[in-house]
């Protein structure tokens, strides 16, 4: 009687293990979006730069993403922690936007920032019918220098990121 208790358990173990072992063995594709047909490909552009002056981090660049596009504008502290970050509609090439230093969101423990300029299909809100025209619905038209792009199941991300800078308080 024990033994065929064992005889079970040991089968149900070797089974477990064989379906953990199986579902750790395939590795998970994630592929761009494949461009549409009914656009182009659209190459995009742009920079990211970040500067500490006193109480205020300027993150600013300039990009060529069309005008009325939504970007979100960003400080990450040097743990990945966003600290600040702000949506914008794009006008013209230049880009600028300052954030106040302050005790609650920059504490001790912040050492260095970095700034980012994104762009995505949906994430910050629907982007205007003419970005989705010429990017497509999930910008899948969309090229870009190596690293400026990343992409999940919900479309691709233009991300212009700055070097990290260290926060003198």
């Amino acid at each position: 009687m024990l033994m065929k208790r064992f005889i079970k358990a040991a089968a149900l173990f070797t089974a477990l293990a064989v379906v953990l072992t199986a579902a750790g063995c395939g590795s998970v594709d994630l592929s761009k979006p494949k461009s549409s047909t009914e656009g182009a490909a659209v190459s995009v552009t742009g920079s990211c730069d970040i500067a500490v002056n006193g109480d205020k981090i300027t993150v600013s660049g300039t990009t060529d993403i069309l005008d009325g596009a939504i970007l979100y504008i960003s400080v990450l502290s040097q743990d990945g922690k966003t600290r600040d970050s702000v949506k914008i509609t794009k006008a013209g090439g230049e880009i600028s936007q300052e954030f106040a230093i302050t005790a609650e969101k920059y504490d001790d423990s912040v050492k260095s920032v970095t700034g980012y300029i994104t762009c995505a299909p949906s994430l910050y809100g629907n982007q205007p019918d003419n970005v989705y025209t010429a990017y497509g619905r999930k910008f899948e038209n969309v090229t870009a220098p190596e690293g400026d792009l990343v992409w999940n199941k919900d479309g691709v991300i233009i991300v212009f990121g700055s070097k990290s800078v260290d926060l003198n308080q």
